[in-house]
C-alpha cells in the first residue's frame, strides 16, 4: 500500500486529477492542509505505520481504488503523438516552471505558462523535457498584513519534501566565490513530459542579509 501511495505522490498527475487529489486529502485532512497540500510531505509525516492504519479506513480504501483507476487510465491512454516514436526529445529550458504550488520553482505568470506547456505536451504525448533550476532560497510568498501593506515571506525549498526524485544521470561541481557547489539533477514527471532541475547545494548555505 505504501509503495502505491508513494508512486501516486511522485507522479504530478495528482495535481490535476481530482480522484488522486481526493486520496491524499482523505488520508489526513488536517495534515494535508498543514503540509500545504504536498503529498510527499504528507506521507513522510504519516510514516509507514500511519499509512497502513489510514488505508484500513473504508473511505481511504475506496479513494485508493479510485486513484489507482485514475492513474492507470492516464498511463494507458494513447495521445496523438505517442506513436511517433521520435528518436530525440525536446529540451524546454526555463528559469521557472509553475507545475504545482507545493513545488516552489516559479514566481509569476511566465512560470505558470511554462508549466502549462509541460502539461499540454504530456496530454499530446510529445517527447518534451523541461530543464530548470530547483531553488533552495529566494522564493517568497506574498502576504498582506492587518494594515493592508504588502510583504513577502521567504521560504526554503527542501528537496526531500518536494515532488521530485533523483535522476540516474551524472552530477557536477562548480566553484563559486563562496564555496564549491555540487549540482545534482532531480526530476518530477507525468506521463511523457518530465521536468528536470539542477539544484545547487552549497556546502554551507550563504547567510541572509
Amino acid at each position: 500500500m505504501s509503495a502505491d501511495l508513494k508512486d501516486l505522490a511522485l507522479d504530478l498527475t495528482w495535481s490535476w486529477e481530482p480522484r488522486i487529489t481526493r486520496l491524499f486529502e482523505v488520508l489526513d485532512p488536517e495534515l494535508w492542509r498543514e503540509t500545504g497540500q504536498n503529498p510527499i510531505a504528507l506521507l513522510n509525516r504519516l510514516g509507514d505505520e500511519g499509512m497502513a492504519a489510514a488505508v484500513e479506513r473504508p473511505e481511504v480504501a475506496a479513494a485508493l481504488d479510485a486513484a489507482r483507476t485514475a492513474i492507470r487510465e492516464h498511463r494507458d491512454r494513447m495521445p496523438p503523438f505517442l506513436d511517433a516514436r521520435a528518436p530525440l526529445v525536446v529540451g524546454y529550458f526555463s528559469l521557472e516552471f509553475g507545475l504545482v504550488e507545493c513545488l516552489p520553482i516559479y514566481a509569476g505568470g511566465l512560470g505558470i505558462l511554462a508549466g502549462d506547456h509541460l502539461k499540454a505536451s504530456s496530454d499530446l504525448g510529445l517527447p518534451l523535457v523541461g530543464v530548470g533550476l530547483l531553488y533552495r532560497n529566494g522564493f517568497g510568498r506574498q502576504r498582506i498584513d492587518e494594515e493592508r501593506w504588502a510583504g513577502c515571506r521567504s521560504s526554503c525549498s527542501t528537496p526531500i519534501s518536494t515532488t521530485t526524485r533523483p535522476t540516474s544521470g551524472p552530477s557536477a561541481t562548480a566553484s563559486t566565490r563562496r564555496s564549491p557547489t555540487a549540482a545534482c539533477a532531480k526530476r518530477s514527471c507525468s506521463a511523457s513530459a518530465e521536468c528536470a532541475r539542477c539544484g545547487p547545494w552549497a556546502s554551507k548555505p550563504p547567510s541572509s542579509t
